[in-house]
């Protein structure tokens, strides 16, 4: 298969321009003997690409227990061998979180009930309520280079340098959202170095004000080290206290673009040599990248994600002039970071049985993304399935809900009419 490229314009191969064209595929939630059949249908439908997640927990159920191949769910290379056969590119998602409405956000739950000292937590030192962790924490780290020296190889065998169809790899996935949506920032004080003269808070305070008379005068405060300060709830809006505030979510996301580099670098250790990839939640977080992509440089491609609508809580049921404006906003803020405005996650279908998501609906969102510039998307879902056992954590059948049509007349008629008719 040919190299696939990129520049801020778009996508190539072999030199010349080309559109991306994904769709997300889970292995272990399709049936395998159906697998070669779908990747036809969306060959015939113009797709090129792939894009799935490899979920730590399906994979590693027990810790220093792995599994991979036999059952349909596990068979990860068989899934790889067959995209290729098939002429499609694959981007592969091996986390350490997915989402993707799996339990845990698709972390083991071992690693979640055994080490509690790596959740993250509140800034009274309480843990989330949900499986979120500390991302820098080192006890977290340990087992995240555990789960990618097996799986990462796998990938590597299967990258396009080796003849294989990944194309692009994902560290993680919507970074952020895990601590934000869920009980706000991490102060984990281990992993961020409270208090410590070598932790990581203190080192970042030093290098923004250089000495503490300085950050004394912005804060307002009497400090005589660095380490004496920690971080402080924005109870008030004196100018001190906005300034202490906008200090800590620059530090929170610097530490976010030092796991991100970890993540790479373990990667590449273990042999993946694709670019990265990975995918802001909304075009409001595009910008919380920005240390990211100064970090990881050239050999990195941020996108976002642009839903409209997945459950009865969003502010829309269908694209409306609010939701023209985000996509114009992350289309050109992507195209400023130097990236082919990229959709990682484009509706394919709703989470939600209601409100009902129409064809009609779904076109003007594909349309409104294309005007302003998309260069490149991945449906989500492209096709789904039953969820392996165990693992779902909202319903049994991840379909992503079929596109709604309205019955015809004639067709609310039938329905009305014994099955025997």
């Amino acid at each position: 298969m040919l190299p696939l490229t990129f520049d801020r314009r778009y996508y190539r191969l072999d030199g010349r321009p080309v559109y991306l064209y994904s769709g997300e595929f889970h292995y272990f939630r399709v049936p395998k003997p159906d697998w070669r059949r779908r990747m036809q249908l969306f060959k015939e439908a113009g797709g090129n690409c792939l894009a799935t997640y490899i979920p730590w927990l399906i994979h590693e159920p027990e810790e220093g227990r792995f599994a991979f191949g036999g059952e349909d769910w596990r068979d990860l290379e068989g899934f790889l061998r067959t995209a290729r056969e098939m002429g499609l590119y694959v981007i592969a998602r091996p986390g350490p979180y997915q989402y993707s409405e799996l339990i845990y956000g698709g972390l083991p739950g071992w690693l979640i009930h055994t080490y509690p000292e790596i959740m993250a937590r509140t800034l009274a030192g309480d843990p989330f309520g949900m499986p979120s962790v500390s991302y820098l924490h080192p006890l977290f780290l340990e087992k995240v280079r555990a789960w990618f020296a097996v799986v990462c190889p796998i990938i590597a065998r299967h990258t396009l340098s080796r003849g294989g169809p990944v194309a692009l790899t994902q560290f993680d996935n919507e970074l952020t959202g895990i601590h934000i949506w869920y009980g706000g920032l991490d102060y984990n004080a281990e992993a961020l170095g409270f208090g410590q003269p070598d932790g990581r808070y203190p080192r970042f305070l030093k290098a923004r004000y250089s000495d503490i008379v300085r950050l004394n005068q912005s804060y307002d405060a009497a400090y005589s080290d660095f380490t004496e300060v920690m971080p402080a709830a924005r109870s008030e809006e004196t100018p001190s206290a906005v300034r202490r505030t906008r200090d800590y979510f620059d530090f929170y996301t610097q530490v976010v673009a030092e796991y991100a580099q970890i993540l790479c670098q373990m990667m590449r250790d273990f042999g993946i040599d694709t670019p990265f990839v990975h995918n802001a939640a909304n075009p409001e977080m595009n910008a919380y990248f920005m240390e990211t992509a100064e970090i990881l440089g050239d050999d990195f491609l941020l996108g976002s994600d642009h839903y409209y609508n997945l459950d009865q809580n969003w502010p829309q049921n269908n694209p409306t002039p609010q939701y023209a404006r985000r996509v114009f906003l992350s289309c050109e803020e992507l195209r400023l970071l130097g990236y082919p405005p990229t959709v990682f996650e484009l509706p394919g279908g709703s989470a939600s049985d209601w409100p009902p998501l129409t064809p009609e609906d779904a076109l003007a969102c594909y349309m409104t993304n294309l005007a302003y510039g998309m260069k490149g998307h991945n449906y989500y879902v492209f096709t789904g399935g039953p969820n392996p056992p165990g693992v779902g954590a909202t319903t049994d059948m991840y379909d992503y809900c079929l596109l709604y049509t309205s019955p015809s007349p004639r067709d609310r008629t039938r329905s009305r009419m014994p099955s025997s008719a």
